[in-house]
């Protein structure tokens, strides 16, 4: 029996244009860690500190999806170009982030 098993992390991306993807990276984690929402996860792929969000089953891949509950920004760059910076994620084939754009002016 391991002692760890495979979970992602799937988290918002703002780049270039203001425009909003989700990427995700394939995680090991403890067998006898149950992440929950509002606690705070440092690893790699997140470089540190990181509070988690709401976590998911992923019934297609047979384990959790957790979620961050905060964004990486860039906009200077695409998504290929975040992605080619940082090999460990990819493109989430499946988000489980709703991601709405609101105008941010407000009402007169």
């Amino acid at each position: 029996m391991s002692d760890h098993y495979k979970a992602f992390i799937q988290m918002p991306v703002i780049l270039h244009g203001d425009v909003s993807e989700t990427v995700e990276a394939e995680i090991e984690l403890p067998v006898w860690y149950q992440p929950q929402m509002g606690q705070f996860l440092v690893h790699r792929v997140t470089n540190g500190l990181m509070p988690i969000g709401p976590i998911f089953f992923d019934g297609d891949r047979d384990t959790i999806v957790l979620t961050t509950g905060g964004s990486a920004y860039d906009f200077t760059t695409t998504l290929e170009e975040w992605l080619k910076d940082r090999p460990q994620w990819q493109k989430a084939k499946t988000p489980f982030i709703m991601q709405e754009k609101v105008d941010g002016s407000k009402p007169s």
